[in-house]
């Protein structure tokens, strides 16, 4: 797998929604098979797959001089610098239904290669992708919140909690510090805060305690006061990427995308 920079045949509306919502296209072929669908995140971006999540992290330092300085972006396109790593859904079945909600009004088209085997057009996009049962009794949502990116597990009661295992992937290191995820790439850091956990009983929603439990790069959610088996249970952590990784602002209308 190659990290490829690709300009799209439009102009991208991912730089102005960096810091209001994030859409994912779906796939129609433009990325292989088990890719469902793909979200810019500034100048990042993460592929949503039938098990798991990939991220491309890129270092857009080089980009970002040439643009102020008036330089030739075809000279620091090659130099740009990027990391890929994976969170796996560990022990995971392929998703009994993807369901795709809240559509936008825009369609994508890519045309990534010389190949039209690799074209694709009319790709909508979607505020958020459901994964029904990736594990027995639980789904899998991935959306966007206030321009962060953000995933929820879901467990419905006869869903065993020990299922869910995250192994991560092709970082530099993972850590847990100060409650949270700490991933080092080579170009920066990525964060997922605390997951905030909840239940709604009796009309109420009452908040769970939950802390990561990290081993040998996998990930489990440890709950030290347990939960009410009997309600449907929501994990809910955020992801953050580290400044010097590349803002929204940067964003030139180049994408990343697999090849």
């Amino acid at each position: 797998m190659r990290l490829l920079l690709v300009m799209l045949l439009f102009i991208s509306p991912f730089a102005a929604l960096a810091q209001q919502s994030l859409l994912l296209v779906e796939n129609k072929g433009q990325w292989p098979a088990h890719v469902i669908g793909a979200a810019n995140i500034g100048n990042h971006q993460v592929f949503l797959e039938q098990d798991g999540l990939t991220f491309h992290m890129r270092d857009m330092h080089i980009v970002q001089d040439a643009h102020n300085n008036g330089k030739a972006m075809d000279d620091a396109i090659p130099r740009t610098k990027g990391h890929v790593y994976q969170v796996k859904f560990n022990g995971s079945t392929m998703p009994s239904r993807i369901d795709k909600s809240y559509p936008s009004a825009s369609v994508y088209n890519y045309f990534l290669s010389p190949d039209s085997s690799q074209w694709a057009s009319q790709c909508r996009a979607f505020g958020e992708l459901y994964l029904r049962e990736i594990y027995p009794h639980i789904d899998f949502k991935l959306y966007s919140q206030d321009g962060l990116l953000k995933y929820d597990f879901i467990v419905h009661p006869s869903g065993r909690m020990n299922d869910i295992s995250l192994a991560y992937n092709g970082m530099t290191d993972i850590s847990h510090r100060y409650g949270r995820l700490e991933i080092a790439l080579s170009t920066g850091y990525s964060y997922e805060q605390a997951p905030i956990v909840w239940q709604i009983i009796d009309g109420q929603k009452k908040y769970v305690p939950c802390e990561y439990a990290l081993s040998k790069k996998k990930v489990h959610f440890d709950f030290p006061q347990g939960y009410d088996e009997r309600y449907d249970l929501i994990i809910d952590p955020q992801i953050i990427f580290s400044s010097y990784s590349g803002s929204g602002n940067d964003n030139f209308g180049y994408s990343s995308t697999y090849y």
